[in-house]
């Protein structure tokens, strides 16, 4: 339990946000493949990298890292040593980490079980064990594991993926190599976009990781709502990340945002309502839907059904954070409108939302900007931003 002070300092704020997750175990995957020595600069902290980390060395690879870089120094699959019993990997909750994973590990020969923590069995794994099926590898789904078993085989026959529910699954196969097409591409394009423009740098022996968009969304929500943010190492938007849609978003609803040299610089603005289809950018959404609380005026946000698909179901977490802080709103369909123009509570607001990353950062600005309260779950930032309370409160 965490109790959130609310916010009372106006000054401005100037920070730096750590590197990309979404890179981050992009390029651990194509540099695990590359056969030279691949250097990976700007690493990350977040834990979905630690535990990708972890699991790439429990299966043979030979990582150094440090402050500064990562270097993977062999390959997968040649680092493999034959295994007669399953190799039992614990890899925690990250969808990226074990969707990746187990397209990497279908590229092997031994048999891998993966012991995922949180609700990842409970997401959708579907299109990928339809893939793996067509590529003749055997895959199963336990109530507690994932065990795959691959035949070391990379055919160059293109096979279809459906993208329905996620673009995780077939970015694992692109990143492991397959030549995989999309079907169904309806929903977080930007995410696969930024798969495809990573695989474009698979010969390349070294990266650099950009800051992680999805976690500047918090800044960028803050200074909007509350007290002037420069982020000192944003001096450009990487639009291949699909939370960077954040700054047109509230731009458009009249946010004052300032790029140059020194950064990136966000302003307490006087907002009027958007419109936001959640399919563009599936984990921006409760940030906007914070930003939308204290808007003149109604927001729309349209597709909003595979929100129910990550760490937790966040349509109805979002909607009982809404409720509690008296935040009018209507759900039709697919469809959310939130009427904006919320009066701040002179009341503490007590939550205790999911276990899930994205939850707790925002029901933790809705209290700040509020009248503080107590908490819980706060640990769970540490799967995508370990720094949150210390850079933003």
């Amino acid at each position: 339990m965490k109790t959130i002070i609310p916010f009372q300092d106006n000054s401005l704020l100037e920070i730096n946000i750590p590197g990309s997750k979404s890179y981050a175990n992009r390029y651990l995957i194509i540099a695990a493949l590359n056969k030279s020595i691949v250097k990976i600069n700007n690493p990350c902290d977040a834990q979905d990298v630690l535990d990708m980390i972890n699991s790439l060395k429990k299966i043979g690879l030979d990582i150094h890292t440090s402050e500064a870089y990562y270097e993977i120094r062999n390959s997968f699959p040649e680092c493999e040593q034959k295994a007669e019993s399953p190799i039992e990997i614990h890899s925690g909750e990250g969808g990226t980490t074990n969707r990746f994973l187990l397209g990497l590990l279908s590229r092997g020969k031994n048999t891998y079980r993966l012991f995922p923590e949180g609700k990842i069995l409970d997401r959708p794994f579907e299109d990928l064990a339809e893939a793996f099926e067509k590529l003749g590898v055997d895959f199963r789904q336990t109530e507690d594991f994932f065990e795959i078993k691959g035949n070391g085989n990379l055919p160059e026959k293109p096979i279809k993926v459906d993208c329905t529910k996620t673009t995780q699954g077939i970015s694992a196969l692109l990143l492991a190599g397959y030549n995989a097409i999309p079907e169904n591409l309806f929903s977080s394009v930007k995410y696969f976009n930024l798969t495809r423009a990573a695989v474009k740098e698979r010969e390349s022996l070294e990266f650099f990781i950009p800051i992680d968009m999805s976690s500047a969304g918090y800044a960028f929500a803050l200074g909007v709502l509350y007290r002037p943010v420069r982020i000192k190492n944003l001096k450009s938007l990487d639009i291949n990340q699909a939370d960077s849609v954040m700054a047109e978003i509230i731009k458009t609803a009249g946010a004052s945002i300032e790029i140059n040299s020194d950064g990136t610089l966000i302003s307490p603005s006087k907002l009027t309502g958007f419109n936001f289809n959640c399919e563009d950018a599936i984990d921006l959404s409760p940030t906007l839907f914070l930003i939308a609380s204290y808007a003149s005026g109604p927001s729309y946000f349209k597709n909003t059904e595979n929100l129910k698909f990550k760490e937790s179901d966040r349509l109805e977490e979002m909607l009982t954070i809404l409720r509690a802080f008296n935040i009018n709103y209507t759900l039709d369909e697919n469809t959310l409108t939130i009427q904006g123009n919320a009066l701040k509570m002179n009341d503490r607001v007590n939550l205790s939302p999911a276990y899930d990353h994205r939850m707790v950062m925002v029901g933790a600005l809705f209290q700040g900007i509020n009248n503080g309260g107590d908490l819980a779950n706060s640990k769970a930032v540490n799967k995508s931003f370990p720094s949150f309370f210390d850079l933003l409160f």
